[in-house]
């Protein structure tokens, strides 16, 4: 729908092609929770056929996808380590008040069916109290990136606990945080503590 709506406000109103997606990335959520405790969010970013050339001939992998450790580390701090100034593009809210968040842990860069992929984690260390709430949105305002959950199977639960089974999650689209001349809605991953 995104990119339908790109293409028909290029064609109507040409200043539009001036700020479209550049970057094409799609993610996936895992909550990783101990027992009440959610200890945090992995972050998984599988990147278009573009971006991974461009890394890879930055930072050629071997033939299994991965990189020596040096090379890992060049290509974190040249591909990676710069968007903190936007915040990795995550905007975190526990019962709709924003949580500020630690930068993340654990990076990991590999190619795996011909795609870079980013896998880190999200350090949040909170309860999930019974009637709280954690919204996770992931998207770039400035519409350079275009980040898209990859579906209904784009969101976990790692947990031992059974009192996992009682968190709901799901995909909603948020209204109220449009952006882009408020052209774009995005889709947020709210995980819900029963």
């Amino acid at each position: 729908m995104k990119r339908l709506l790109f293409i028909v406000l290029t064609w109507v109103f040409p200043t539009f092609s001036f700020a479209h997606p550049h970057v094409f990335m799609e993610q996936s959520l895992v909550l990783e929770m101990e027992g009440s405790l959610v200890k945090g969010l992995w972050v998984e970013w599988s990147f278009d056929e573009m971006m991974t050339s461009a890394v890879s001939l930055d930072f050629p992998p071997d033939a299994q996808g991965k990189w020596t450790e040096i090379n890992h580390k060049k290509l974190k701090e040249t591909y990676f380590d710069n968007l903190e100034s936007v915040g990795y593009f995550i905007h975190l809210y526990i019962n709709n008040t924003p949580f500020t968040m630690e930068n993340p842990m654990d990076f990991q860069a590999y190619v795996s069916a011909g795609k870079l992929t980013y896998r880190f984690f999200v350090n949040i260390n909170k309860f999930g109290l019974p009637g709280n709430s954690l919204t996770v949105g992931i998207y770039d305002d400035t519409f350079y990136c275009d980040i898209e959950f990859r579906g209904e199977n784009s969101l976990e639960i790692l947990s031992k606990d059974p009192l996992a089974k009682n968190v709901v999650s799901k995909l909603v689209p948020n209204p109220k945080r449009k952006y882009w001349n408020d052209t774009i809605t995005p889709v947020e991953a709210i995980f819900q503590f029963k």
